[in-house]
């Protein structure tokens, strides 16, 4: 996947680095549920042996749309305790 410019991208957090992907190039817009786009991201992960899910079954990444500049976040959840 190519890298792209700071707007209209999907952000995905990969070993605690930022790397950038084309929404259209993945099949995902703003309106694409947050089920949807962690379905379309797990693969990327995957290649880097990353889950989207922990042991219980639970998403150990989250989505959040940034609107002023058409980003797309995709990053681990906060773990308490750390």
């Amino acid at each position: 996947m190519a890298e792209v410019s700071t707007t209209n991208a999907i952000v995905v957090t990969i070993n605690g680095m930022d790397k950038q992907y084309e929404p259209e190039l993945l099949g995902v817009t703003m309106e694409s549920t947050e089920a949807q786009i962690l379905g379309v991201v797990q693969p990327l992960l995957q290649e880097e042996g990353l889950s989207l899910q922990d042991e219980e079954g639970n998403w150990s990444y989250t989505v959040r749309k940034a609107l002023n500049s058409g980003n797309i976040y995709v990053f681990p959840k906060p773990v308490a305790g750390y």
